[in-house]
């Protein structure tokens, strides 16, 4: 599969980690593949009304200077153009920019042997010695994977002001808006100037591209406050959740924070950020925080002087919280003050998911090289008082029917030492039986799979106690004839915290199997109290026995099948494939009531992983089995 990584991992986090709200933008440790994700810089802004002192759309490539760095000849560097080229097509026909075609583009996708290092350098045709604050604007596209989108300023051509690097904003194989607008106050370079320029300066080696149009100059608004950034933060809970159950909302409350860059030319007076939260119409909160002078080109955070209790959440239904960042001057481009978004009361629902996914890819077994069985997704929950969890659900992008999928309930341990390299932890403590996909389920987009309170004959415990938990789901695509996909919804991506979800690699592409962290809502919910309608033959036909379990488990030559019968009876092992094919099989004949243990040879299985079949009088039950060579 073409562009894949793994990046540095995690150090070890303490407990103290758990009030950060933001996290570190290369969490996504092991990087996904063609996957589209949309992304918008949240200090995108549409451009003003006023005139600008200068633009250049590319329409003649006259005063446009491309030069190379210390990239390779046999690669393509920036060049002017009115189409996306042919490799490029399937991201867009064309720059979607203010002005239309032609654009400047560098492509490094189309070059799987070149590297790139260049530089498109445009002198700003406009004295600027009697202008005291000024911005720089333009429009571009790209689909960002290891390379730098880097934007620079100079008044002298020699000394350069970076005002724009992807690396430190976007994440991996993420694709920004076509067109996204960008806007930089670069008044400490160019006010004043007789003479600046402005580069943009693009690394790369088989990367994506980057497309540009539209560069202008102007002065800076009077007026003009931008949220950069926000977050909604628990009181009580480690995570952020979009869906809450109904009975957990009493234990915990909310507080939000705003970041504030002054990017106007004026200071700005009582600053302040008000946060609201309705339903429909009815503010159940509306609350300032409180006050700062901002002097221009400064940045501040301002915070909720009260907390949201959540138990005013008194309806089950969607909620929609708005941030919105103030003064007492009129800002000249409001639209970029407020950010709205949507959380939600259920009846028996826990996800980190939000109730309207706006932004959102997929994760699966397509997203990572030789890693098509085995993959497992988990998301975060926490319980404030005690519930019952009867299922677990998925919420599903393009998968195929026949896909295996085991869900379970595990516990935090690892988090606070930050234990990601180890395997086994976040260990499991109750799970399903593995359950087949079926086009009904793909169809749908969305599955409910029970974790049923009798598992292979024994009984599990499925109340959970007050705190936090993963929810998983193992994804089995029968060496990828069933591939699956998961939503991983990038909502709330702002604020969500790095351990939010977290994904185990069997094969990552460096190193051995181990946890990474994901932190974005992968749609792996908690289901309460509401049992599933299906019941499995599995959980219906055990209680004829007790399939105690199998040992040693990894195996290598042979198992041990220990089981306990309820009645003398018929019994048979078979091991089947992830095709369902029988690959063993042992007659035990009839056998008295009672425990016993049979051994199954294995000599002529590959490595890999199957499930071990118990046939008693007809019931049948199964367990996994993973065979090492």
């Amino acid at each position: 599969m073409k562009k894949l990584l793994l990046l540095a991992v995690i150090g070890t986090m303490g407990m103290s980690a758990f009030a950060q709200n933001t996290r570190p933008l290369n969490v996504r440790q092991e990087v996904r593949t063609e996957d589209m994700t949309s992304f918008t810089s949240r200090n995108e802004v549409r451009p003003e009304s006023t005139s600008a002192l200068w633009t250049f759309n590319f329409s003649t490539g006259t005063g446009m200077t491309v030069s190379r760095g210390t990239g390779g000849a046999n690669s393509s560097s920036w060049y002017r153009t009115s189409a996306m080229p042919p490799n490029l097509t399937g991201f867009a026909t064309s720059l979607n920019s203010e002005s239309g075609a032609p654009f400047a583009i560098i492509n490094s996708d189309s070059f799987d042997t070149g590297t790139q290092d260049d530089y498109l350098t445009l002198k700003v045709g406009v004295n600027l010695t009697s202008n005291v604050g000024v911005q720089l604007r333009f429009q571009h596209f790209f689909r960002r994977f290891l390379e730098e989108h880097i934007v620079q300023v100079s008044n002298d051509s020699v000394n350069w002001t970076t005002v724009y690097n992807s690396d430190l904003i976007v994440p991996v194989n993420t694709t920004i808006t076509n067109v996204t607008n960008q806007r930089f106050n670069i008044s400490s370079v160019a006010a004043g100037q007789a003479n600046v320029w402005v580069r943009f300066h693009y690394i790369g080696a088989w990367d994506w591209f980057w497309a540009i149009d539209d560069v202008v100059v102007d002065n800076l608004p009077g007026n003009d406050l931008t949220l950069e950034n926000f977050a909604a933060v628990n009181q009580n809970f480690i995570g952020f959740y979009g869906r809450y159950p109904s009975n957990q909302l009493a234990t915990d409350s909310l507080f939000f924070e705003g970041a504030i860059q002054n990017f106007g030319l004026n200071s700005q007076p009582n600053v302040k950020v008000n946060s609201k939260v309705e339903r429909g119409t009815n503010a159940l909160f509306n609350n300032n925080s409180a006050t700062r002078n901002m002097a221009t080109n400064t940045r501040d955070t301002l915070v909720s002087s009260a907390r949201f209790p959540l138990a005013a959440m008194n309806m089950v239904g969607n909620y929609n919280i708005t941030i919105a960042v103030s003064s007492d001057s009129t800002d000249g481009t409001p639209l970029d003050n407020t950010t709205t978004f949507p959380i939600a009361v259920t009846d028996t629902v826990m996800s980190v998911l939000s109730p309207t996914i706006n932004r959102a890819t997929t994760l699966g077994t397509l997203s990572f090289t030789n890693n098509a069985d085995g993959v497992v997704l988990a998301s975060l929950i926490e319980l404030g008082q005690a519930d019952t969890i009867t299922a677990i659900r998925l919420n599903l992008g393009v998968s195929v029917p026949g896909a295996v999928i085991t869900v379970a309930v595990r516990d935090t341990n690892g988090l606070a030492a930050g234990q990601y390299a180890n395997p086994l932890s976040f260990s499991t403590l109750i799970e399903s039986e593995p359950y087949t996909l079926t086009a009904a389920d793909t169809n749908a987009r969305v599955v409910d799979i029970r974790i049923p309170a009798n598992l292979f004959g024994t009984a599990q415990n499925r109340v959970l106690q007050p705190g936090a938990y993963f929810v998983s789901a193992e994804l089995i695509s029968n060496a990828g004839a069933s591939h699956v996909r998961v939503i991983d919804d990038l909502t709330y991506e702002a604020f969500m915290p790095f351990y939010s979800s977290i994904i185990f690699l069997p094969t990552p592409t460096t190193g051995t199997s181990r946890w990474f962290t994901n932190g974005t809502g992968v749609g792996v919910s908690a289901v309460f109290g509401r049992v599933p309608s299906t019941v499995s033959v599995n959980e219906l036909d055990n209680r004829t026995f007790k399939f105690n379990h199998l040992y040693p488990n990894p195996a290598n030559n042979e198992v041990n099948v220990s089981f306990r019968l309820k009645e003398a009876a018929n019994v048979t092992i078979r091991v089947r494939d992830l095709a369902g094919r029988v690959v063993a099989e042992s007659n035990e004949g009839l056998l008295t009531e009672g425990g016993h243990k049979s051994v199954v040879a294995l000599n002529s299985l590959n490595a890999g992983m199957y499930f071990v079949e118990l046939s008693a009088n007809g019931a049948v039950a199964a367990q996994k089995l993973v065979v090492t060579k």
